[in-house]
């Protein structure tokens, strides 16, 4: 699971050239996995930290603009954010799903707050972190793919705009220590400039945890935000040895932890339900050890006597599609790769939009939550929570706000033309211009998405239209160096 470090960037980096410097140097490398870490991070360190110091010497002013202030010394010690990549919603047993997979999250839902309705704004994972940790929709933060269709692998996203405030930023400035831990690098990409502690490599969760129980000791008197990414179920699938038969036996089926049937699933076909059935398992056995993990980090928090101080965030940046819709995306929507009906960041359908959130700690009313979310909400609830009082412009509001049925919006796919969903209340819309699409969805009769009622409802279509965003903030490009690419072809993306 650990990824590779691309040595000629390093070679490139040092400046050394030296033939039988890279002879003896990436052999070690190699074969000592404790010792690549270590330079992996480092060069990850080394590559964010000139960004990292430009952005720093004008938070003060920033934070000045936007009139930021602690009103008071309380409220969390620890703020921590764990987004698991590509979680499905509907395989939580702690929403409903009929294999036990979250024991641990059950356990925990009678002191949380869960949240049954909550949408994520981007179907991928870099403009996804970054509206989580600025509350702006992808159109308002500018870190997006700006051709259309868009070709994610072949061409690279935007920059986050530098106008923009995240809130490790603010946080920073009030005095929190901020760590950013990601076994994924795309998840990194939008927070380099906006943290000074920086934990990047890919590898299980158990290793993970292992690092950042470590920092968690260490900073015990610190006031800590920790951004922390987990990519145990995304492609591809790892599942430690202890869980790969926690529902019954695993096939042995080629690319079962990656994909077969991109394009052209039968469902009928045996070889198709058998790897089906086989993937989805597996999926479900990474989740059962993730959530064991988590149970872990709570234990841990609790030796420390840090577990009644500290506000933890659980979601995801987005789910993951098992050919629910793959006629209705061979059918209506174009994807440069011929993918149908599986992964994500190609279209907007519940199954990859509508994630899992759970919070608990200080600050937070335990209790089951059936009102929209979005997760642009999760940056007004942690600076409420916290007690600091801002002008941030945002496009979020504080989780517990349900005063009125606000328009949620998901859009910038990574991959196909540009489609944006706008959900309002019960009825959702997913529009697609270039493709010259619009469906339109009942969620409360028809929640797996499969009678669009566009034909018989044009005045809700156009209603709902009215909510979708009418302009777009740019960012400058971003660079993407070989270890990136290295990276995007291990999970899929090239």
């Amino acid at each position: 699971m650990v990824e590779l470090m691309n040595f000629n960037g390093f070679l490139k980096f040092t400046d050394v050239k030296w033939e039988w410097l890279r002879r003896i140097i990436r052999p070690l490398l190699i074969r000592i996995p404790w010792l690549r870490r270590k330079v992996q991070l480092f060069l990850w360190r080394m590559r964010a930290r000139p960004f990292y110091r430009q952005r720093i010497q004008g938070i003060s002013k920033l934070l000045d603009d936007c009139n930021a202030r602690r009103r008071k010394n309380g409220g969390p010690k620890n703020i921590i954010l764990i987004v698991v990549d590509c979680l499905r919603k509907s395989n939580l047993s702690l929403y409903g799903h009929y294999r036990e997979t979250t024991p641990f999250l059950e356990s925990l839902a009678g002191r949380a707050a869960v949240f049954d309705n909550t949408l994520t704004a981007c179907p991928w994972t870099y403009p996804s972190v970054a509206s989580i940790l600025t509350g702006l929709y992808p159109h308002n933060h500018g870190g997006v793919l700006t051709t259309d269709p868009c070709r994610f692998g072949q061409e690279a996203p935007n920059k986050v705009s530098r106008n923009v405030l995240a809130l490790p930023e603010v946080l920073t400035g009030l005095g929190f220590d901020c760590h950013i831990f990601s076994s994924v690098t795309v998840a990194a990409w939008a927070g380099m400039d906006w943290f000074k502690n920086i934990y990047i490599y890919r590898q299980r969760a158990q290793q993970q945890f292992k690092e950042l129980n470590r920092c968690l000791e260490k900073n015990k008197k610190k006031d800590n935000f920790i951004y922390f990414h987990l990519g145990d179920l995304h492609v591809p699938l790892d599942v430690p040895d202890d869980y790969r038969e926690s529902f019954g036996e695993i096939a042995d089926i080629p690319r079962l932890n990656y994909w077969q049937f991109e394009k052209d699933a039968d469902r009928e076909a045996p070889d198709f339900k058998r790897y089906k059935e086989n993937r989805c398992k597996l999926y479900d056995c990474a989740l059962r050890s993730v959530d064991a993990q988590i149970a872990g980090l709570f234990g841990y928090l609790e030796k420390l006597r840090l577990l009644d101080s500290s506000l933890v965030i659980l979601t995801a940046d987005h789910g993951e599609e098992f050919w629910e819709h793959t006629e209705t995306e061979r059918k209506l929507f174009y994807d440069p790769r011929g993918f149908s009906g599986i992964s994500h960041g190609h279209n907007l359908f519940q199954e990859i939009i509508n994630v899992p959130l759970l919070c608990t700690g200080p600050g937070i009313a335990s209790g089951r939550y059936t009102h929209n979310t979005s997760l642009v909400d999760i940056v007004p609830t942690i600076l409420d929570v916290c007690g600091i009082d801002h002008r941030l412009k945002l496009d979020g509001r504080n989780l517990f706000d349900n005063s009125n049925e606000r328009a949620l919006v998901s859009e910038a796919v990574a991959y196909g033309y540009e489609k944006k969903a706008v959900v309002r209340k019960n009825w959702k819309l997913i529009h697609s211009e270039g493709d010259g699409v619009s469906l339109l969805f009942d969620l409360y009769r028809d929640p797996k998405e499969k009678h669009d009622l566009a034909k018989i409802n044009p005045e809700k279509i156009q209603e709902l239209k009215s909510h979708l965003p009418k302009a777009e903030v740019k960012g400058e490009t971003l660079e993407i160096d070989r270890a990136m690419k290295k990276q995007l072809q291990d999970l899929g993306y090239m």
